[in-house]
């Protein structure tokens, strides 16, 4: 009986021990940069950074916007990692981009899920960053040389008639 309640214990502190590991290893700081002026650049840059707390993910980490696959770049100094991408300005909109990153196993099994038809859901990503873009400024509708023309315009044909009204 007491052999009994030893190994259930000892069971139950290892199952807590790797339920906190993965809880450790699963935690993600992050912060994000997206392109806000269209007058700057050509195309709309999202650019991700993270850092797991706790456990350091091995290996090659992928990360997966929509349909893009991309690979992580670590920062060997700081331990974090960094995500980038670009698209045309009229193809990124406002809003919510999800980023759900992958170790190699899980990116591989991820693609053998999608080249098999199967769903993608059923692979859990290691952890999944949202990237807030608000859109891109595209300048006013009018720019200043053409309101400073239309009021020339308006002012010239205010004169004219003017003159003419005074002349006739």
């Amino acid at each position: 009986m007491n052999t009994y309640k030893m190994n259930s214990s000892l069971y139950s502190l290892a199952l807590c021990a790797a339920l906190i590991s993965v809880i450790a290893a699963s935690s993600v700081t992050s912060s994000s940069y997206t392109t806000s002026d269209d007058a700057s650049s050509r195309r709309t840059l999202f650019i991700s950074t993270f850092e797991f707390t706790g456990e350091q993910p091995r290996g090659t980490l992928y990360a997966v916007v929509g349909d893009k696959s991309l690979i992580a770049a670590k920062n060997p100094e700081t331990k974090s990692f960094q995500v980038s991408w670009s698209e045309e300005h009229k193809l990124a909109g406002a809003g919510t981009y999800t980023v759900q990153l992958y170790s190699e196993e899980g990116h591989a099994a991820l693609r053998k899920a999608k080249r098999d038809g199967q769903s993608a859901e059923d692979v859990k990503p290691l952890a999944t960053l949202s990237i807030d873009h608000n859109g891109v400024y595209q300048g006013p509708w009018l720019s200043s040389e053409t309101v400073a023309s239309i009021a020339a315009v308006v002012l010239m044909y205010f004169a004219y008639t003017k003159k003419c009204s005074i002349l006739a």
